[in-house]
C-alpha cells in the first residue's frame, strides 16, 4: 500500500512538472498566463496561487488554448477581462457562452486573438459582455478580415474594431440596443446593409 501511495504522489507530481503553463503578475491588475500546449492549464497546480493572484479578474492569455484550459481558468477565478490578443490558437471557445461556467455571467471585456482570418460574435453573443474589442493587426496582416455576428447583444455598450479588419458585413451589429461607442481605425472598406441598425451610438472615435 505505501509504494502505492508513493508512486501515486510521485505521478502527481511529474503531472504537475509537466504542465507547461506559467501565471505571472498581476501587474497593473492583469494576470499574464502562458500555455505552451492546450491542455497544460487545466493540468496546473493553481493550490500555489496567492491570494492577490487568486482575487485577481483580468487575463491576458498567450500560447496554444484548449478547451479544458478556458474551463480551468472559469472554475479558478472570476473571469471579467479576457484577452486573447497574441494565442496562437483557441480551441473551445464555445465555452465563452456555456451555461455551465462564470464566462457566460461574468465576462465583461473581451479581446479576440490576432491570428484569426475572421470575426464571428457567435465566440461571445451570448454572453452578458459589454466591451468588445478586434485587435490592431487582426489577421496578421496576411489576409482581408470580416467581422460579422454580433446582432442583438443587448449588454454590448462598446466595440474596438483595430486596423486589419477589411469589412463589417450586413446587420453584424444590428440591434445592440446598448451600443454607444464605436472605436474604428483604418483599414476598413465595406460596411454592409443594416450593420449598425437600431444601435443607439453616441461616440464614433
Amino acid at each position: 500500500m505505501k509504494k502505492i501511495i508513493t508512486l501515486m504522489v510521485t505521478a502527481l507530481v511529474a503531472l504537475t512538472a509537466n504542465a507547461k503553463a506559467t501565471l505571472t503578475g498581476p501587474k497593473d491588475g492583469v494576470i499574464t498566463v502562458n500555455v505552451e500546449s492546450a491542455g497544460d492549464l487545466a493540468s496546473y497546480n493553481f493550490s500555489s496561487l496567492t491570494s492577490e493572484q487568486k482575487a485577481c479578474t483580468s487575463f491576458y492569455i498567450k500560447g496554444n488554448i484548449g478547451q479544458n484550459d478556458l474551463i480551468a481558468l472559469a472554475s479558478e477565478f472570476t473571469v471579467k477581462n479576457l484577452d486573447l490578443t497574441d494565442a496562437s490558437s483557441v480551441n473551445g471557445a464555445w465555452v465563452l457562452t456555456s451555461d455551465h461556467y462564470s464566462y457566460k455571467t461574468g465576462l465583461e471585456t473581451f479581446t479576440f486573438p490576432k491570428y484569426l482570418t475572421s470575426v464571428d460574435g457567435q465566440w461571445v453573443n451570448q454572453s452578458n459582455v459589454k466591451h468588445v474589442v478586434i485587435p490592431n493587426g487582426i489577421g496578421n496582416g496576411s489576409t482581408e478580415v470580416s467581422v460579422n455576428g454580433f446582432g442583438q447583444m443587448k449588454s454590448l455598450e462598446t466595440v474596438v474594431i483595430g486596423t486589419g479588419v477589411t469589412s463589417v458585413g450586413s446587420s453584424a451589429f444590428q440591434e445592440d440596443t446598448s451600443l454607444k461607442v464605436l472605436d474604428i481605425r483604418a483599414g476598413i472598406k465595406t460596411i454592409g446593409r443594416c450593420a449598425f441598425q437600431k444601435c443607439p451610438i453616441e461616440d464614433i472615435v
